[in-house]
């Protein structure tokens, strides 16, 4: 009869309904999981980041002290090399004293 084809249809349409509802649920569901992992994402990018920069301000602190000894350690050896050139200097000027009292 048209009262149970219409019974049927309305029915049909309400599981469609249901269905469709349903659906949308699950679907705002997974959006908000996949915005909560992205935030998650995120933070931990920023504080991967974080600690490659604190680890290349530190690496970065230990070349700039390693120059620095590099260059210390190159001062006093040129000032060794002077120094000794002058001891050289001035051993020669006694050597030829001495060999001028001797003779």
């Amino acid at each position: 009869t048209l009262q149970e084809e219409r019974a049927a249809a309305s029915e049909a349409l309400l599981k469609g309904r249901s269905d469709a509802l349903q659906e949308q649920e699950a679907s705002a569901k997974a959006c908000e999981e996949l915005k909560a992992a992205l935030a998650k994402a995120q933070q931990d990018c920023r504080k991967a980041e974080a600690a490659l920069s604190q680890e290349n301000d530190h690496r970065q602190q230990q070349e700039d002290s390693a120059a620095q000894d590099v260059h210390r350690m190159a001062d006093k050896l040129r000032n060794a090399g002077v120094e000794n050139d002058r001891l050289e200097r001035k051993v020669a000027v006694q050597e030829a004293s001495l060999e001028t009292r001797l003779a």
